[in-house]
């Protein structure tokens, strides 16, 4: 039988965002994934670049020693009508290893059900309180992403916190941290609306990390 904890990998970000966004109840996450295909087929064909939308990492740059973990926050800027959320992250991977995605208490969607919170309360031993996640440190790439559970609740306008990424630094040298807005990447940081339209932004967003030899 199909279970929601089989999805392990980057496509469960994309299947609960653009497959579950009208969801009432936790009983539809229990869908296979292939019935998200129209959901997922009208999102892209709709993409649409908002030029007052911003999203960026704080701080700016990191100077940490090799072993040292640090936290990244991504923040969105001039959100309009947001239902859900995903951020797409290019790393170095011979320079930081990707540790996991957390939720700070002030994020945007902290007083709303959300499809992530649904999950930490079906089976907490495997998810954590904190967004839909999946990162590759092997070739450098990171999704998370979360939206609302249920048509019913006010969306998210304005400016806030999205999530926080912790990374370790592994060895000498500079790494940029990039959110990519190109349609050519094969997956977007954006802002999902309730109609199932994706919103990106009209650049790309970079931060620097430059890693020094320490202890260990």
């Amino acid at each position: 039988m199909f279970d929601i904890r089989d999805f392990n990998n980057k496509a469960i970000v994309v299947f609960l965002l653009l497959g579950l966004v009208l969801v009432e109840g936790v009983g539809a996450l229990a869908q296979p994934a292939h019935q998200s295909t129209p959901a997922v087929s009208k999102a892209m064909d709709s993409l649409i670049t908002d030029p007052n939308m911003v999203f960026y990492l704080l701080p700016h740059d990191v100077l940490v020693n090799v072993g040292d973990t640090f936290v990244v926050t991504v923040v969105v800027v001039n959100a309009e009508n947001m239902f859900g959320w995903q951020v797409f992250l290019r790393f170095d991977p011979a320079i930081l290893q990707a540790v996991g995605v957390s939720l700070p208490s002030n994020h945007v969607f902290s007083s709303r059900v959300t499809v992530s919170g649904a999950l930490a309360n079906y089976d907490r031993t495997q998810f954590r309180e904190g967004p839909l996640q999946d990162f590759n440190n092997n070739t450098g790439r990171l999704l998370a992403g979360d939206c609302l559970l249920g048509a019913n609740q006010p969306t998210f306008n304005g400016s806030g916190v999205l999530c926080q990424i912790e990374f370790k630094a592994i060895s000498y040298g500079s790494s940029a941290l990039v959110l990519p807005h190109d349609s050519a990447s094969d997956f977007q940081t954006f802002n999902l609306t309730p109609g199932i339209e994706v919103v990106t932004a009209s650049s790309d967003s970079y931060m620097n990390v430059y890693a020094v030899w320490g202890p260990h």
